[in-house]
């Protein structure tokens, strides 16, 4: 379902370093994981700038779900460049040395341009509607950029488990922290939305959005400090031992063969069919404000319901991380995904609202898991880094897809033809989810059922 990639997004890969060791060592790599998915529950564009950027596309400069949509597909192009993330976190320096170094990074990036954001729309200069909204697009997706490559680093610690029970225990760690924070920031920005004019409303929640990052910067910094003396001498074995060349021959050289493998083949087509269903965000915006009359704070609290349900889901996971591994629970993971989609046909007033979001948060949380679980189980676990970040990428690519597919449908043939029905968007995205089915094939001919 594209509502979690839209909010989410949810599965990365990061550092090859290799697992700590003791109780005490997975404690802190667990709080790290905490910390890391609070922050981005919060400022992903999926968190507190969600509600208050639609309203300054659609109502401050006038824009429509076609408009929209085109913008919001490219705050998904830093998600779709992991694997360069992937190959940095693997080579540079090399063996995972720089875990922090990252981290410490990618919040820097994040804070810094939605603090620029917050200050453009203050001094709030007379440009061209098309220009402001480029502008203002352009530097969220820049913050995207820190929070991928933190999102990077953090959840592919947990794909490089040794254990897959353990590695969906962190990936359940992780959404819970995640969807905690993202109700709140969701609530706050439909608040906001509600409560201030348009560009003022967005640089309020860019400000806050800024915040948490930079307390995660400034944690990490003592971190940091001792990890500069290794990442010296990191860079100074590569350099005495002819570079990086021979690594990156090396990823290539294991990398290649995988074409070939109908499994990692055929979790990539399940993962991009599942995230392709015609993004419901931007056209279900359009819907609940133009036909529904919803106020902007009643679509943040609907997603502050949605990310409760995903927390709820997140919680139940941690019951089904076996489970998850199975055939049957995938084609039973992919028919329920479809009859949720459905029923936004029922979708007629607030108290219908509240409770399709609820569940399908519920079902998202749980199966969005699963589907990160099922790619770190298709990646060889030697440069799982990176070859997660493949997956990722092609997950992200279908979901922008999905976003422009979306927007363009609802504009072009829901609004004149159907009254603004989301009817051949719901029939669209139901179909190319029951597709994935015919890939479980060959996704599960090792393990049965």
């Amino acid at each position: 379902m594209p509502l979690v990639t839209e909010r989410e997004s949810l599965a990365q890969a990061a550092s090859s370093a290799p697992a700590p060791s003791g109780q005490e060592s997975r404690s802190g790599l667990a709080l790290l994981f905490v910390f890391s998915y609070l922050v981005q529950g919060v400022s992903q564009s999926f968190g507190v700038v969600s509600q208050t950027l639609n309203y300054y596309l659609k109502d401050g400069l006038g824009f429509d779900a076609a408009g929209v949509s085109g913008f919001m597909a490219l705050l998904l192009l830093p998600w779709m460049i992991k694997p360069v993330y992937g190959i940095l976190a693997d080579l540079f320096p090399g063996q995972g040395r720089a875990q922090s170094s990252y981290l410490w990074m990618g919040n820097v990036v994040c804070s810094v341009f939605y603090l620029l954001l917050a200050l453009v729309l203050l001094v709030n200069p007379p440009l061209p509607a098309q220009t402001s909204a480029a502008l203002s697009v352009f530097l969220i997706m820049s913050a995207n950029v820190g929070m991928a490559l933190a999102t990077v680093i953090a959840i592919g610690m947990a794909a490089s488990r040794p254990d897959g029970d353990t590695t969906r225990s962190y990936l359940a760690y992780q959404g819970t922290a995640y969807y905690l924070a993202n109700i709140a920031a969701l609530l706050l920005s439909g608040f906001l939305a509600q409560t201030f004019p348009a560009s003022s409303a967005l640089a309020f929640s860019a400000f806050l959005a800024a915040l948490p990052p930079s307390l995660v910067a400034l944690y990490l910094w003592p971190r940091l400090q001792g990890e500069l003396p290794q990442i010296r001498a990191a860079f100074l074995g590569a350099a005495g031992s002819g570079g990086l060349r021979s690594p990156i021959a090396q990823i290539f050289n294991e990398f290649l063969p995988l074409i070939k493998n109908s499994r990692f083949l055929a979790t990539a087509g399940f993962l991009m069919l599942w995230n392709f269903s015609p993004s419901l965000g931007v056209s279900l915006y359009f819907f609940e404000r133009d036909r529904l009359a919803f106020s902007p704070q009643v679509i943040g609290q609907l997603g502050a319901c949605t990310s409760f349900g995903l927390l709820l889901g997140s919680l139940l996971f941690f019951r089904l991380t076996r489970l998850a591994c199975t055939r049957r629970y995938t084609a039973l993971m992919v028919i329920l995904s479809c009859l949720v989609t459905l029923s936004y046909l029922a979708l007629r007033d607030s108290c219908s609202a509240f409770l399709i979001e609820s569940v399908r948060g519920l079902t998202s949380g749980v199966f969005t898991l699963s589907l990160y679980g099922m790619a770190a189980d298709a990646c060889p676990r030697k440069w799982r880094t990176t070859l997660m970040a493949v997956l990722i990428c092609l997950f992200n690519l279908a979901a922008e897809a999905g976003v422009l597919l979306g927007g363009n449908l609802y504009t072009a043939v829901c609004q004149p033809f159907f009254g603004g029905s989301l009817l051949p968007l719901l029939v669209v995205s139901v179909c190319t989810t029951a597709c994935c089915l015919f890939f479980l094939p060959a996704i599960y001919k090792i393990r049965q059922p």
